[in-house]
């Protein structure tokens, strides 16, 4: 009679029927505790998992991989209950070192090559995991993501639902490019940099989340740290052409070696979008700079910004940052209303450094219906601006309305190509 329960259960396994096989296979265990095969025991905790009863899974493989640990597929189904309950699970243990343990034993049981190894999904939540903490360990993270053979690693895209609509996730071979550049450049290994965004650009041939303009930007990162300024600079003024980011606005300011252009694209990084509390370093960056070359009062300002944002955030506040904000300067109560104050006269300033020779003169020529888009007419030509780029009220950007502007590159994302777009759009 346990022969037929064990092959009644092995049927409705395989007919997705897997509440029904596990009372065959339990029913078969009453009647005869060693009447498992290996086939049995993997079985029996294949449905469990498939009912994301994770930890009675769990226990089956640990209870059978002493009799069956040469078993495969035994081996595999021990490693992905691990993932799932020591790993992925919300419920994993606290235990940094538990879960470490956890993901060595995935590794040990079911390395990647291994046919269904959860090896390489393990060590991607692993290195999420240690990257989300203050004290990012990038030699440990490099570690793990050197377990991993980039030529087993899939490349096909993930897709997955969610809310309402099917998204696509980048493949395994772009998420380890992704990480491991940026292992590089965090242990300050610039060439070997280069060379890995390069070839990851090569080898990816279709890009999620902007991963297209990171390495752009990741390159240009470490060309500059190897001397290579003017390389890295063209490289960056590629990424900002298709996506204008404040902190990439800010790596252009560090590139420049002409003050006014250092100073146009400080302003321009401090005016774009982007949470003030994201930008303290910037802040403090641009007031030791200004302090350096004799610029006291606009230093100060600037400092104080930096301190108003810490002092708000309940950050500690730094003596040297104190100094540079000034002798007589001492932090208000009204922390937000200060804010905005000093955040009004640095405008004004960020404003004056816009480089003269940049700035054009044109029209508004059209408003499209989204009121997102327009266009400004200089000369024969016209330029695609954004609302967000124009430093004047929303009533008053009109058709016909004389305007001053200054080109950056965009890019066309239908005809593939860097093309000129209007920003800092202004009353003429």
């Amino acid at each position: 009679m346990v022969k037929v329960h064990l092959q009644k259960a092995a049927e409705a396994r395989k007919n997705n029927s897997f509440s029904i096989a596990i009372e065959l296979y339990e029913t078969a265990l009453k009647e005869a505790p060693d009447c498992f095969g290996e086939w049995d025991a993997w079985g029996y905790g294949q449905c469990l998992k498939q009912l994301k009863q994770y930890e009675k899974a769990l226990e089956v493989c640990r209870k059978y991989y002493t009799r069956h640990e040469n078993f495969e597929p035994l081996r595999s189904l021990y490693a992905w209950c691990i993932y799932f309950t020591q790993i992925s699970s919300t419920e994993a243990p606290a235990s940094t070192e538990n879960r470490r343990k956890a993901l060595q034993a995935i590794n040990r049981l079911c390395p990647q090559g291994k046919p269904y190894s959860p090896a390489p999904l393990a060590i991607f939540k692993w290195v999420k995991n240690l990257a989300a903490g203050p004290n990012i360990p990038w030699t440990e993270i490099k570690e793990w993501l050197d377990k991993l053979d980039p030529k087993l690693l899939q490349t096909d895209c993930y897709q997955m639902q969610g809310k309402g609509k099917l998204i696509e996730l980048a493949s395994e071979l772009e998420e380890w490019y992704s990480w491991q550049s940026k292992c590089l450049l965090q242990l300050g290994k610039w060439e070997e940099g280069v060379a890995l965004c390069r070839e990851a650009k090569e080898k990816i041939q279709k890009w999620h989340y902007s991963n297209h303009v990171w390495f752009d930007r990741r390159e240009a990162f470490a060309l500059s740290k190897s001397g290579k300024k003017d390389d890295a600079k063209k490289l960056l003024s590629k990424a900002l052409a298709q996506k204008r980011e404040w902190f990439m606005l800010a790596d252009m300011a560090e590139l420049e070696q002409d003050n006014s252009l250092k100073k146009h694209f400080y302003g321009a990084a401090c005016r774009a979008e982007g949470e003030w509390k994201s930008k303290v370093g910037l802040l403090l960056k641009i007031a030791q700079w200004l302090a350096q070359k004799g610029e006291p009062k606009a230093a100060e300002l600037h400092a104080q910004a930096c301190n108003c944002i810490r002092q708000k955030e309940g950050w500690p506040l730094s003596d040297s940052v104190l100094l540079l904000a000034g002798e007589n300067w001492v932090p208000e109560q009204d922390t937000s209303k200060t804010l905005l104050a000093i955040l009004e006269k640095l405008k004004e300033i960020w404003q004056t450094w816009e480089v003269a020779a940049s700035m054009l003169e044109g029209k508004i020529r059209e408003i499209l219906p989204n009121g997102k888009a327009e266009f400004i007419a200089e000369g024969k030509r016209t330029f695609y601006f954004q609302l967000k780029n124009c430093q004047m009220p929303g009533h008053e950007i009109t058709v016909g309305r004389n305007v001053k502007f200054e080109l950056v590159d965009g890019f066309d994302k239908k005809k593939n190509i860097i093309s000129k777009n209007a920003t800092n759009i202004r009353k003429a």
